[in-house]
């Protein structure tokens, strides 16, 4: 007993520093899990109901525009096409 608290009082600065670094560890990690629920798909909550809202916003533009999806082009297809046909 006499020689582990010779090696504790020795070694007291080493104990301690681990200590606040697994600490810090500790308080990181429940403070990660609280804010950023992941399920079961590996996504957070926040990320979950952005793309939900995100989907419902499309949804509802499409509908009030009428306007099929298919026929929808981005930018860069356009410039594609145009340099194509100067071509």
């Amino acid at each position: 007993m006499d020689k582990l608290i010779e090696f504790v009082s020795n070694n007291y600065a080493w104990f301690l520093t681990i200590s606040i670094i697994l600490l810090f560890a500790l308080i990181g990690y429940i403070y990660d899990n609280r804010n950023n629920f992941k399920g079961s798909n590996g996504e957070s909550k926040k990320e979950i109901t952005d793309k939900e809202e995100i989907k419902e916003e499309v949804k509802e533009n499409l509908e009030e525009e009428k306007v099929d999806p298919v026929e929808v082009t981005t930018v860069k297809e356009e410039e594609n096409v145009d340099n194509l046909l100067d071509e």
